[in-house]
This record gives C-alpha cells, structure tokens and sequence, in this order.
C-alpha cells in the first residue's frame, strides 16, 4: 500500500478513543502539574515569611515596615488591604503578626476546607474538574489521604455512583490513583458516547 491510500483509510474508532483519553489525561496532568508549582511557590513564601517574621529583628513599628516590604504576590496583595483599612503606621509587631496568621493559618478556614474535601462529590464535574478539584484541597488537607490507599478511597467515594460502580465492575480494582483516573476518564468518556 502507498502512503496516499494509507491517509484515505478511516481511523480505527479505538485508536480514535484512545488518542481523546490520552489527550484529557495529558492535558489534566499539565494542569494539575502547574496548580501544584503555584501552590507549593505560595505555601513556600508564606512558610519562608512566617520563618522570616520570627526572627526579624527591630523595635515596633520599625520591624513591621521592614517586614512589609519584604512581601511578595498574594502576601503584598493583602498587605495593601490592610494598609487600606487600619493605620498601619502605629501597628504593633504583635497586631501585625496576629493579621498575618489569621490571614495565612486560620483555623476557620482549615476546617472548612477539611469539610469541603470530606464532601466534595464529583456532581455536574468533569472528571477532569472533580480530579483537579480533588488534587487541590488534598494538598490543603494531606493529612487526610496520607496514603495511597486513602487517596483512592477518598476518590473513589467522590466519583459519582455511575463512574465509582463502573469502575468496581471491572476485573480488577484500580491500585494507585493514576490508574484510577485514567479508567474514570475512560469510563466518562464512554459514557458521553453512549448518550450521543
């Protein structure tokens, strides 16, 4: 056969299916892998500013101007808020510690990401969106999925019935989350076809 007749040829539909789940699979890791860099670079600065914070030296009002100009993204973002509603020239090192944890390590806020990550259900989501979903607040909560057995179970209850149930019919049970995705990602993508 020459190349002409071999480009007229129609592909086959499961290679076809193939390329679409490898695509989505791709194009979520690229996503999740750039979510993860901003999250760890954000948590980073906030860990390097709250070290620096410590051990920042100065009286008053002097250890709080040098420690501001020190911030950087979000961490200045807020900073201006603050500057926008209190006199921060009379703010103490004490008030501007306090400011600064209960912006960056509020209980409230734990607490209702624990909550929102015990009860996220994966709903009108794409797997793509429940799966990134998930990524992010089990970065926030790590405790909470410390293993990988954890991770699937917690994913696993998240998919919705007709995934999860899917998947469990299958001949075996999906070991680490990557393969659990990938076959959710199928399962979904299937589906889709089906209602076509």
């Amino acid at each position: 056969m020459d190349s002409s007749s071999q480009q007229n040829e129609p592909e086959n539909p499961g290679h076809v299916e193939q390329n679409a789940v490898a695509d989505a699979l791709a194009t979520m890791h690229r996503r999740m892998a750039d979510q993860d860099a901003r999250i760890k670079e954000q948590m980073n600065e906030i860990r390097n500013l709250r070290q620096q914070l410590q051990q920042q030296g100065g009286e008053g009002n002097e250890r709080v101007a040098c420690t501001s100009f020190m911030l950087k993204k979000g961490a200045r973002h807020w900073w201006a808020m603050v500057k926008m509603t209190r006199d921060v020239t009379v703010m103490t090192w004490a008030d501007f510690f306090k400011e600064f944890n209960q912006k960056y390590y509020n209980s409230a806020i734990l607490r209702a990401q624990q909550d929102e990550f015990l009860n996220l259900k994966q709903g009108n989501m794409t797997m793509i969106e429940a799966v990134n979903k998930f990524e992010q607040l089990s970065r926030l909560c790590p405790f909470m999925v410390r293993t990988e057995e954890d991770r699937l179970k917690r994913m696993m209850d998240m998919f919705r019935p007709d995934i999860a149930l899917a998947i469990e019919s299958g001949r075996s049970l999906p070991t680490t989350v990557a393969s659990c995705v990938e076959r959710a990602v199928r399962i979904e993508y299937r589906m889709a076809q089906v209602k076509e």
